[in-house]
């Protein structure tokens, strides 16, 4: 119960923005604009920068020493890179070789997962990338609203999903 973390990051061009919410509703966040060279970098590395930055901060603080970590991204190359353990872009494979190594050290038990865009926006994170405080978290709404792990694909999608699946 008062070990279950939930982190969400997002990266734009211009900055990033991530925040973990701990059991008591405690939220911590951290945002920030990129060099200016680094900025000119993919995508994808600017998504796994920010969650690795965050999360290792917080891991080399003894935050989440024994605990279990849900790190969400929009990000699906980042979510398949960390979940499958490696890549062929050797500065994806290793922060994903970094980040598991702090993570072992302090007992963190990390798991990445892939959320949609739409849930990353309203959910505010994607907002801290580039100085909006106007949804989500920024309000005061709890984080754990935008990821429903509780609940399957079909209690999401519903009627929307079955459609499609019969349409193969």
């Amino acid at each position: 119960k008062h070990k279950l973390r939930f982190f969400v990051g997002d990266a734009s061009r211009e900055g990033f923005g991530g925040t973990t919410q701990y059991p008591d509703g405690l939220v911590s966040t951290r945002e920030g604009l990129w060099d200016p060279e680094f900025s000119e970098g993919g995508s994808n590395l600017r998504e796994a920068q920010n969650q690795v930055n965050h999360l290792i901060s917080e891991i080399r603080e003894g935050c989440h020493d024994g605990c279990e970590v849900w790190a969400a991204t929009d990000n699906s190359v980042w979510s398949a890179v960390w979940n499958k353990g490696l890549s062929s872009v050797r500065h994806l494979f290793h922060l994903v070789l970094v980040l598991k190594q702090e993570a072992r050290k302090h007992e963190v038990y990390l798991h990445c997962f892939h959320i949609s865009g739409e849930r990353m926006i309203a959910s505010g994170v994607d907002g801290l990338s580039r100085g909006n405080y106007d949804a989500g978290i920024s309000l005061g709404i709890d984080i754990r609203q935008f990821l429903p792990m509780n609940l399957s694909a079909w209690d999401v999608a519903g009627e929307v999903l079955a459609t499609w699946c019969k349409s193969w």
